[in-house]
């Protein structure tokens, strides 16, 4: 079953920079496991499956910090639940927040259809850490990056009424 399902490429195949934030490619690796029917594999062949799709580049970043991360005390966490917050606490520092948020609010609608431009500030929102604010800002930088002044102040009179659910 596993083998009809296309992997994920990987994350970070070659030195330089991951061409996809680690957030998303992480999603993007878990909907592969419940793709394939995780629910039956060990911890230990998740974090296997794991490993082997990091990419050259994203394995030698994982051997460093898994390495850094054995030197504290132990965790009562499963393999792959550790693995994941190793991971996670390597390839997603603190700035890249501040570079996410920076990002979203640049976003523009440019030549883009409206509901394209959203899409694509939805994604963004994702990685900035927004919390219940989300969505507040989402409405917020969708209204600064509209081209349409009309369609900009149709929202302004119905914004009480907007549910923009990410």
């Amino acid at each position: 079953m596993a083998d009809l399902i296309g992997k994920p490429p990987g994350f970070w195949n070659h030195p330089g920079t991951p061409t996809v934030p680690w957030t998303r490619w992480l999603e993007d690796f878990e909907t592969y496991l419940l793709a394939a029917g995780s629910e039956s594999f060990s911890a230990e062949r998740k974090a296997a499956l794991l490993k082997t799709l990091l990419g050259a580049e994203g394995q030698r970043q994982a051997r460093v910090a898994l390495a850094a991360a054995s030197e504290t005390p132990g965790s009562t966490k499963d393999a792959y639940s550790s693995l994941v917050q190793t991971l996670t606490a390597k390839f997603s520092p603190p700035e890249a927040v501040s570079t996410a948020r920076l990002s979203f609010r640049n976003l523009t609608q440019g030549e883009s259809p409206p509901q394209d431009f959203l899409f694509e500030l939805q994604d963004t929102a994702n990685q900035c850490d927004f919390g219940e604010l989300k969505d507040q800002m989402l409405l917020e930088q969708l209204l600064i990056g509209l081209t349409s002044t009309r369609l900009r102040e149709r929202l302004l009179v119905e914004e009480a009424t907007i549910n923009i659910k990410s």
